[in-house]
């Protein structure tokens, strides 16, 4: 990735932001609606629901080994690190990748993780982990529409997050926990998602939470969906 631009005797960022945050620095793409925005599509993302997980983070061990599943630019990952053992991150988008892989040379932890490419857990095959983090794609955008990458979660929003819970188990060292972020249709009685979890907890015999945050209503999420695709 090239991270500036150099025009006559002035330096300027390639549509990249540098984040500072709990000790660490994260390149992040440009927030989209920025002026300054080169990719209207954000590949390294970093939003409100970035911050929200981080602060839902599991205190590690030097025993614990942790995946960063849908990693992004290694926001969790890195923030997750701690006293841990190791942490592997996977993401499937190749800029992404690079960009993850800058940020991980950036803070010094290069020796202790590393980011695959790939989706999901494909590339890690049969490895096992104590921790496992997800703030995965989850906004529901209707087929037939171009929606960047980091946010489409299908026609649901369930569809990423549905491959994250289906094979969990498999990766799960005993006494393992996992932290996933994401929003969820619903309505005022149900969140959708809890009965398609409820049964897969039930059948891997997982205690869960789950914590309600707030809600946004459907009108606005439409808003979010069509000012990012119009953009």
């Amino acid at each position: 990735i090239r991270l500036l631009d150099i025009e006559k005797d002035l330096v300027k960022s390639n549509g990249f932001s540098i984040v500072p945050y709990r000790n660490s620095f994260f390149v992040v793409d440009l927030c989209y609606i920025s002026p300054n925005a080169l990719r209207r599509a954000p590949e390294a993302y970093l939003g409100a629901d970035s911050y929200i997980c981080a602060n839902y983070h599991i205190i590690p061990s030097s025993k614990d080994t942790i995946l960063d599943l849908c990693c992004g630019p290694g926001f969790q990952m890195i923030l997750a690190l701690g006293n841990a053992r190791s942490c592997i991150g996977v993401e499937i988008n190749p800029f992404a990748q690079k960009v993850c892989e800058f940020n991980l040379s950036l803070n010094q932890v290069q020796d202790r993780a590393k980011v695959m490419s790939g989706n999901l857990y494909a590339p890690i095959k049969d490895v096992k982990f104590s921790i496992i983090y997800a703030n995965p794609p989850f906004i529901p955008v209707p087929s037939g529409i171009e929606y960047p990458i980091p946010g489409d979660g299908g026609e649901d929003g369930m569809n990423v997050l549905k491959k994250i819970y289906g094979s969990m188990d498999r990766h799960f060292l005993s006494e393992a926990r996992s932290i996933v972020y994401c929003e969820a249709l619903g309505n005022e009685e149900n969140i959708f998602f809890f009965d398609w979890l409820r049964k897969v907890s039930q059948k891997n015999k997982w205690g869960i939470e789950v914590f309600v945050l707030g809600k946004v209503y459907y009108l606005e999420q439409i808003r979010r969906v069509a000012q990012l695709v119009l953009n």
